[in-house]
């Protein structure tokens, strides 16, 4: 089966979802799929990428799939002035031959999209390339409701079971909706150096309990919940290591850390893939402090897969997507939007060293049939039967 995924995503970038779409593109290959990566042409518009040799190496991928580079096509949801709409056109334009090409010569039998821009513009060109549309939503979207009702959608793939409640509720047959939560690669996390050597590498200091976060800074996130539950540790030897994040983020956050006073922590930005995994082996505890409501009501945070496989104890809040992968047998979940909760469940499994190996073997079992091809193997699967 043929399988062309097709995103306006920059790529590679910080952002989380740019990640998750090369390993799904990885896996499918591996599961022995076709696979086509289109991804848009920025440097045509000076959009700002991230500087590396290959993208399989920025990411630790194997080249065994396809990128093809398209006509950059924004969606826009109004146009501000004339010009705006006639380049909209022209893009519309050179796009459509590009596509048309690609079509007649490969012939795709599925297409894959995270948008509702490429769902509506693929439906439209049934005519030409007659394959079927698959949708994978992260976020309860209305349109994506609608897409589903008209018939352009022949299947959704959503990442927890709180968002296909959602669709559900919304009238979207059952049969329609796979859900499929997010992935780890375990091969990430094996033969690392000893502990004490990454720690070297990434300039952590030895001798101290260090609590750690990795991930974006966003408020909805939950950062300045760990931050605060850091002023608890003012005189104990244990440093926070924040890693992850945008600019104008990082900037934003310390300040943020700066204003409150609270000590012994660090922010760290951004950095490759590859390194995530080794920040998180040399912790000691592993936070995930989002906020009840908002858009935690339906994540699924990758980070998390990413933490129960390194082996390291796990303190998250108490919220029905996160009880999705995490109990009480292999984390300690604790009270929401709570520094002070916060705090009591770092210092219960710093504390407690029979508690957080416990905890750490339990959640490494729960995560082992999560990995990324397991995921693209399931979705394969549904993808034949829709």
């Amino acid at each position: 089966m043929k399988i062309t995924y097709i995103t306006n995503a920059i790529i590679p970038s910080e952002k989380a979802h740019s990640y998750q779409i090369i390993k799904m593109c990885e896996a499918f290959a591996k599961n022995r799929m076709k696979i086509d990566l289109i991804l848009p042409s920025f440097s045509l518009l000076n959009k700002t990428v991230i500087q590396t040799e290959t993208i399989w190496q920025y990411y630790g991928i194997e080249d065994i799939f396809k990128i093809q580079k398209m006509p950059y096509l924004v969606w826009i949801n109004s146009y501000y002035s004339t010009r705006q709409f006639l380049r909209f056109l022209v893009q519309v334009f050179f796009f459509t031959i590009f596509f048309i090409f690609y079509s007649l010569v490969n012939k795709p039998e599925k297409y894959y999209v995270r948008d509702p821009f490429w769902t509506k513009y693929l439906n439209s060109l049934r005519f030409i390339h007659r394959g079927k549309i698959y949708y994978e939503g992260h976020k309860p979207q209305p349109q994506v409701v609608k897409l589903l009702s008209s018939g352009a959608i022949d299947g959704l793939i959503v990442n927890t079971n709180q968002l296909k409640n959602y669709y559900l509720t919304r009238g979207v047959h059952p049969k329609k909706i796979f859900v499929a939560g997010n992935g780890v690669d375990l091969k990430m996390f094996k033969n690392l150096a000893p502990k004490i050597n990454l720690k070297n590498e990434l300039k952590i200091p030895l001798g101290k309990k260090m609590v750690c976060y990795t991930g974006h800074l966003y408020n909805w996130k939950g950062v300045k919940i760990l931050a605060l539950a850091m002023k608890d540790f003012k005189d104990d030897d244990v440093v926070c290591y924040f890693v992850g994040g945008l600019e104008k983020d990082i900037i934003r956050f310390k300040n943020f850390i700066k204003k409150n006073n609270i000590p012994n922590t660090t922010v760290v930005g951004h950095v490759s893939p590859v390194l995530i995994p080794k920040y998180q082996i040399v912790s000691d505890v592993l936070v995930l402090p989002n906020l009840k409501g908002g858009e935690s009501r339906f994540s699924s945070p990758m980070k998390l897969f990413e933490y129960m496989a390194s082996k390291r104890p796990i303190v998250a809040p108490d919220i029905p997507t996160i009880r999705e992968l995490l109990n009480e047998k292999n984390s300690i979940l604790v009270k929401p939007n709570n520094p002070e909760a916060l705090t009591k469940g770092i210092k219960l499994v710093l504390n407690d060293k029979k508690l957080s190996e416990k905890l750490s073997k339990n959640a490494y079992y729960t995560v082992k049939k999560y990995d990324w091809n397991n995921r693209a193997k399931n979705i394969i699967k549904f993808i034949e039967d829709n």
